[in-house]
């Protein structure tokens, strides 16, 4: 079997424990300014909340490079580098000190431009990154915002709350053909490392009766992994937000939110291979999870049942693209097989844990219909 090409980037991340350095601080700082690279950058994280204290190094090579030889040069392991493939490289070197909307929004902490060391003026790099979404606020320059959304320095939510009405609507058109410009480029790279480093797609399946908990079990699970998250709700227009987001949970779905070819389409297990759009209204959007969670109030046969007929589309389909189905009662949660001959779920046996997200075990606050009431009139 022929082994996976060695990823090749022009543009990488380097993540790196103290504690784990493979040799001592110094050193690591000597080996990355003899990588070669056209511009790195790198600091030492040591504020950040309820994290170790670790080297991060932007690096920017004139070609690209393989990460597996960078990775040897650093005397490291590849799995310490990324391809910088979400925004551009600018974006990376910012967000050595968390001068980026992302970091912003996570709460992370601002370092300072003095604890970057760098082989070129960083100051002056952040100067011109200020400068630039400094300008999109004071004038509102549509082709600057334009530009700083390609780029990945602001949001499509930005770009909105500083255009009057008349504004976005003459550019709704062009704001819409950039976002799905950088979400397919987003798709494109996270699809062709996902394949390098042979990741799979999992899809897991909860269903139970309403108060079960659901969700909330979903919700638990998803945050854990500690990636961004898109929760779908139960709208017509499933995907209308999606915005590349690595988590995708499909909330309580039932027969009318999507179809059957739709949701065999999306759940693909050969989509890192040709690519998958999720189907919404005026446009469809690029797909990169690594994690599908669907929530539904039947299993994924009754599911079936309910939405194609049979002998269209087989259900094995839609089986074999299931990681785990899991059942949901008010007490215990389950995980189950499918049994083709009785056509059920079946629970595994030594697989019964306690429910502690169930209305139950959570109990809703109390009705205070009455004191609803006479507020109406005091």
């Amino acid at each position: 079997m022929p082994k996976s090409k060695t990823p090749r980037c022009k543009n990488m991340m380097y993540e790196q424990q103290l504690d784990h350095l493979p040799g001592t601080l110094d050193e690591m700082k000597h080996r990355i300014e003899n990588l070669g690279a056209k511009r790195y950058a790198y600091i030492v994280h040591d504020k950040d909340k309820n994290e170790a204290e670790h080297l991060h190094a932007m690096l920017s090579f004139e070609n690209a490079r393989s990460i597996n030889a960078v990775a040897k040069q650093l005397g490291d392991n590849p799995q310490q580098l990324a391809k910088w493939t979400n925004k551009s490289a600018n974006n990376g070197f910012a967000y050595l000190i968390h001068a980026t909307n992302e970091a912003r929004a996570k709460g992370k902490h601002l370092y300072s431009e003095n604890e970057v060391t760098a082989n070129y003026d960083y100051s002056a790099l952040m100067r011109k990154i200020e400068a630039q979404i400094v300008k999109a606020h004071k004038n509102n320059s549509v082709s600057v915002l334009l530009d700083a959304l390609k780029d990945g320095h602001i949001t499509r939510d930005d770009i909105e709350e500083r255009l009057s009405g008349s504004e976005y609507g003459r550019y709704k058109s062009q704001i819409d053909n950039i976002e799905a410009m950088v979400l397919r480029k987003k798709a494109e790279d996270w699809r062709k490392q996902a394949l390098a480093d042979g990741k799979t797609v999992k899809v897991i399946w909860i269903y139970g009766e309403a108060g079960t908990g659901k969700s909330s079990l979903a919700k638990y699970y998803a945050k854990k992994q500690g990636q961004s998250l898109y929760f779908s709700g139960t709208s017509r227009d499933m995907f209308q937000s999606y915005r590349g987001e690595r988590i995708l949970v499909m909330d309580d779905l039932r027969g009318g939110n999507i179809t059957y070819e739709d949701l065999l389409h999306i759940t693909n297990p050969f989509s890192l291979d040709e690519g998958v759009y999720a189907p919404s209204r005026y446009r469809d959007k690029p797909l990169a999870c690594d994690l599908i969670i669907i929530t539904a109030p039947y299993d994924p046969y009754v599911f079936y049942r309910h939405t194609v007929a049979e002998g269209i589309d087989g259900f094995d389909q839609l089986n074999r693209r299931l990681s785990s189905v899991v059942f949901m009662d008010m007490n215990h949660i389950y995980l189950t097989e499918y049994n083709s001959k009785t056509r059920d779920y079946d629970i595994i046996s030594n697989t019964q844990r306690s429910n502690p997200f169930s209305q139950i075990n959570r109990p809703t606050p109390p009705n205070n219909s009455l004191d609803v009431y006479n507020s109406m009139f005091d």
